[in-house]
Parts: C-alpha cells; structure tokens; sequence
C-alpha cells in the first residue's frame, strides 16, 4: 500500500500538484522555463499551463487587420445640401480658374456630377425648403460659368411676328411656303442662353448684333444684311434673351435657307466677341 502512495505522490508531484502522504506534505515540482519543445505525445500534464514556452511556437499568430473601407470622394448628400457651393468645392474652383482667364479643364472638375446628383436627391428628401436652397445656389454658379460659355440657340421659329421675349406667333409649321412674286414679310425668332446683360444707368441691356444670309437651293447668295436689334433696358439681367429678324421672301419660287448670326460684343473683361447660328429652310411657291 505504501509502495502505491509513493508512485501516486510522485506523479502528482510531477504535475506541479501539492500533495501529502501521511502527515507530509510535497512542494510542487519546479518548471523548468527553457525546456525545449517535445513531441505531444511525450507531454506530460504539467506542460499544458500556458507560461510554458514549449508550446508558444503552437500559437497561430493573430490575423492582420482588414484593410479600411475607402472613404467616398465627396460628402453624404445630407451633409451638404445647403453648402452645395462652399469654398472648396469644384464648381467654385472652375470659376476661379475661369475668371482668372486660366483654361480650366475642358471636362466636369471631378466630383461635379456625384455632388450634383447627391444635391438632388438630398433635396427631394428635406422638401421645398432644401431644394430652394439648392435651386439658389446652383443658379449662383450657373451665373458664374454663364460669361465664359458659347453662346447657346435654344429655340428657333419662323413667326408672323416678335413683340419681345417669349412673345411671337410660330408659323404652324418648321418649314413654311411663302407665295411667290409677293415679296412677303419673314419673320424669324431666336433664343438665345448665356448671354451677357451689361449695367446701363441702374438698369441692364443686352445690345446683340444679327446678321442673315438667304441663299436658294444652290448656295447662291440671295440676301445679306446686318442689323442691331432695339433694346430697352431692364431692372433684371436674365440668361436668356431673343432677337426677331425679318426680311423678304424671294419672288422666285424656289427652296431656299437662312442662316441668322447672332454677335455679342465683347465686354465685361472678356477680350473677344461671342457669336451662334442658325440655319432654318422655306420655300417660295
């Protein structure tokens, strides 16, 4: 029996267990704290504590972190709707370079489009206040760029006649017949974006200058002239203007076209005059 103990007591010694035998009671075994690494199937109990530096080569090392998430290249639409045109944004930065006579790109700055889209979207969320705030702000750049743009025809129309902006009477048809040998009136409208309305005594004016060539089915030259249109002043500059240009149908009969030029004057610390055109078909029968 005390042959057993024995054996039982030793073994529990080797595990860094505290045990007696009778009235004595055993130290725990020391750990040695450079023992070299053993197979598993030689270890014994002892060297599963976690000090044991046999068994730190079996630690799987710790994952690398993920890589971050790419931060966006313009903000949450939330976050800017009423600073949709702030110190830094691109839309300012193309009209600094503009003003300053310095070629911009002749692509959107990046950025434009994702700012505008989000803008939109932002707004229809926040309602009519938002998008007002919206609507002014990009209207204040669209002012901006507007100098800097081409010239722009956004309608055109032959009429019986032009009384001012938006006040013509369109002919039912874009390519209408004129009698022939009657020499009668031709009336054309133009609409015309971007232009540029200079300070006149507390008002505004714009003072374009229209020319038109008529030439038959030939290309030959039928009528030429030039004139600038009477204008009267307005308290409120505008984007968008028209010129009403008429002359006299040909006597031949005949299928002819008409190309009006539209030229306004430099001004304004631009260097050079802006100009578009037009071309437009009839026929005299």
């Amino acid at each position: 029996m005390g042959g057993r103990r024995a054996v039982l007591a030793a073994w529990l010694s080797a595990s860094g267990c505290v045990v007696s035998v009778g009235d004595k009671s055993a130290a725990p075994a020391p750990v040695v704290p450079d023992a070299p690494a053993r197979e598993f199937a030689s270890l014994r109990p002892g060297d599963f504590r976690p000090d044991n530096p046999a068994l730190a080569a079996e630690v799987p090392p710790k994952p690398a972190d993920p890589p971050p998430i790419p931060t966006p290249s313009f903000k949450p639409p939330d976050q800017f709707v009423t600073a949709l045109v702030t110190p830094d944004s691109p839309i300012v930065a193309a009209v600094r370079n503009l003003e300053a006579d310095r070629p911009a790109d002749a692509e959107l700055p990046p950025g434009v489009l994702p700012l505008l889209a989000s803008a939109v979207q932002a707004a229809r969320a926040k309602g009519p206040a938002a998008t007002g705030e919206a609507v002014r702000q990009l209207d204040a750049a669209a002012a901006a760029l507007a100098p800097q743009a081409p010239l722009e025809v956004t309608k055109a129309a032959f009429c019986k006649d032009v009384r001012g902006f938006g006040l013509y009477e369109p002919l039912p048809t874009d390519r209408p017949t004129y009698p022939a040998g009657k020499k009668p009136a031709v009336w054309v409208y133009l609409e015309v974006r971007n232009v540029v309305m200079r300070p006149d005594g507390g008002r505004y004016l714009w003072q374009p200058r229209a020319t038109w060539v008529v030439r038959d089915s030939t290309g030959a030259l039928v009528d030429q002239k030039a004139m600038v249109p009477p204008r009267e002043p307005v308290r409120t500059p505008t984007r968008d203007n028209y010129v009403g240009v008429y002359f006299q149908a040909p006597e031949r009969a005949g299928a002819y076209s008409v190309v009006v030029t539209v030229t306004e004057p430099a001004g304004d610390g631009r260097g050079v005059s802006r100009e578009v055109s037009k071309q437009l078909s009839f026929t005299v029968k």
